[in-house]
């Protein structure tokens, strides 16, 4: 199934391609319209390349540990942090079902990429515990807080809370000293 998979990706992106080239070389007469087409192309070009690795990112990797693929996932936020977060483990994470070890991932990957877009904040630090019966995820850094386009009813907020609730669990969130 995989090779098919892989074959159909490759035949889509080959036939858009084979549409842009048209598009360019034989269809646009304009000079300055093609080389706007093409800076657009090459944008386009990076946006997938974005969205691929964000797919590969947080696609199940089962044959990895998930604490192998937490560390994996943290340390991708160091250069768009500017500082390395921090990580505690405890307890038997290893042992997480596939769908809730994805679930941790993504929210890990949501929640950092909140700490990257409001925070500013200059040490992030993630524990993860787990006792067998609940597993407790803390992120916290020393960042400016939630301003108030960013409490509690903000989209990234709100898909936090949907991954914890769909796992019969809960998510808060909590201001330190200011």
């Amino acid at each position: 199934r995989h090779g098919v998979e892989q074959r159909q990706r490759h035949a889509l992106g080959h036939g858009v391609g084979e549409f842009l080239h048209r598009a360019l070389h034989h269809q646009i007469a304009d000079d300055r319209q093609a080389q706007e087409l093409q800076a657009t192309v090459y944008t386009l070009d990076d946006i997938i390349k974005v969205i691929r690795n964000s797919i590969f990112d947080i696609t199940p990797h089962p044959e990895i540990l998930i604490s192998t693929r937490i560390e994996q996932q943290i340390n991708k936020f160091h250069d768009r942090l500017g500082h390395q977060p921090s990580l505690r483990i405890s307890g038997p994470v290893n042992q997480l079902s596939d769908p809730l070890s994805d679930a941790v991932l993504i929210l890990l990957h949501e929640a950092l990429t909140n700490v990257v877009k409001h925070a500013a904040a200059t040490h992030t630090s993630l524990t993860i515990d787990h006792n067998g019966d609940q597993l407790i995820v803390t992120i916290t850094d020393d960042g400016a807080g939630m301003s108030e386009t960013h409490r509690p009813g903000s989209l990234g907020i709100n898909n936090l809370r949907t991954r914890a609730q769909a796992f019969n669990g809960t998510c808060t969130f909590e201001e330190g000293p200011t």
